[in-house]
């Protein structure tokens, strides 16, 4: 793929996607994108999304990339009509021990933003419950099916970590399990209270579930994106927020949002998660309401986050990638961190190393994971050249912008705004 065809194909998803009438013209305006770059850089995840807008806006697509995008919505609804029967058993089961669940991200997302839910496609079901109930959460579902992954560990260490996955049948469905959603805790850890109290209870496809108020959605889905991925890989979840703000986007407390994520240092964070994804998907975020936030470099952070979130297909590229390190020194000092990781327990000390079994299940799991993109990147050249550089303007951009959203978020926590 050159340059100008998967510059193309960005801006053929991205006003396809995007949220003003207008994407219809700009969609179909001069000549037709190269569909190859089209469905890679949209990525599998988009593609059911795609194939929707597709059709409703008349744009035509060749027959071989319609099929492969009619094929991904099809997939998309099997997955999910399987899936909501366990989802409904599981929150059914879950309120009636008193545990109270909150519905995260995709799931309550694809409901609540999407045309159709099956458009949005998960991995897993993130679930927050109480700080005390994780075990009793558990417990609470083993009865139903739901079993600890193999590579998942001992369940004591999972709940020291704040965090239990469980899977259900084959191929199987992944739930997690929060004590706390991690992004708020290491960003606003004192807001995180509040943020459980403000759930409101919406029909998620004829489920009843609680789901964080409007306002606390966009909060968490846009310090996640930022906070944990550095907006890497990030495509998707711009588009969540652009999806949710122009079904909300009018009912939502504006000034309650800013305010509470200037009083948190949040602002940078929440700010240039609107800002990427009205750059990328035309999300209808009023100027009045942007600025609420007080970043005043908003635009060029946006645009940072924007570079950042088309990443996804770079070979062993990410926040936590040893491949990204700056340097053969700072690569071994990676490998090594990531190595301890694997044999200590969850707070990292010595003293808590975990069992050996635990451990070489965990390493195993490790290898298989990393290594293969860290030695596809080497070989396909990922130490030099073209390669090389993308990796530095990645480490480089993503530096910049983590500096920057937490210089605006400290210079928006003390604005009169």
């Amino acid at each position: 793929m050159t340059t100008r065809s998967v510059s193309q194909a960005r801006a053929f998803i991205g006003a396809t996607l995007g949220c003003y009438r207008a994407r219809a013209v700009a969609a179909v305006s001069g000549e037709s994108p190269d569909w190859s770059s089209v469905l890679t850089e949209a990525g599998p995840a988009m593609h059911p999304m795609l194939a929707h807008r597709c059709a409703t806006l008349d744009i035509p697509v060749p027959v071989e990339a319609a099929a492969l995008l009619a094929l991904a919505h099809q997939r998309s609804a099997v997955v999910l009509a399987g899936r909501r029967a366990a989802v409904r058993q599981a929150l059914a089961s879950l309120e009636g021990s008193g545990i109270e669940p909150i519905v995260l991200k995709g799931f309550a997302l694809a409901h609540l933003a999407y045309p159709a839910p099956e458009l949005r496609p998960m991995v897993d079901l993130d679930l927050w419950v109480r700080g005390d109930g994780l075990r009793d959460a558990v417990r609470t579902l083993a009865p139903l099916g739901w079993t600890l992954p193999w590579r998942a560990g001992a369940l004591d260490s999972r709940i020291v970590s704040g965090s239990v996955g469980l899977q259900l049948g084959s191929p199987p469905l992944l739930v997690e399990l929060h004590a706390a959603p991690k992004s708020l805790l290491a960003v606003m850890p004192a807001e995180v209270p509040e943020i459980r109290k403000r759930a409101v209870r919406r029909s998620l496809g004829g489920i009843d579930a609680r789901v964080p108020c409007p306002e606390d959605m966009i909060v968490h889905v846009a310090v996640h994106a930022a906070a944990n991925h550095r907006f890497v890989d990030c495509v998707l979840r711009l588009l969540d927020i652009a999806l949710f703000v122009e079904c909300h986007g009018t009912s939502l407390d504006w000034d309650a949002l800013a305010r509470r994520a200037r009083t948190n240092g949040a602002a940078g964070l929440v700010a240039t998660a609107l800002e990427a994804s009205r750059q990328l998907f035309s999300a209808p975020v009023p100027a009045p309401a942007l600025a609420a936030f007080a970043v005043h470099d908003v635009e060029a952070l946006g645009a940072l986050a924007c570079e950042q979130a088309w990443l996804s297909s770079r070979a062993a590229v990410g926040p936590r990638s040893i491949m990204a390190a700056a340097g053969p020194a700072a690569r071994a000092r990676a490998a090594f961190a990531r190595l301890a990781e694997v044999v200590t327990g969850p707070d990292g000390t010595p003293a808590s190393r975990r069992s050996m079994v635990d451990a070489w299940t965990r390493l195993r799991l490790t290898v298989g994971t990393y290594a293969p993109a860290s030695f596809r990147a080497v070989w396909s050249g990922a130490a030099r050249g073209e390669a090389a550089r993308e990796l530095r303007r990645f480490r480089l951009n993503g530096d910049a912008l983590v500096a920057g959203m937490a210089r605006a978020g400290e210079a928006a926590r003390y604005s009169r705004t």
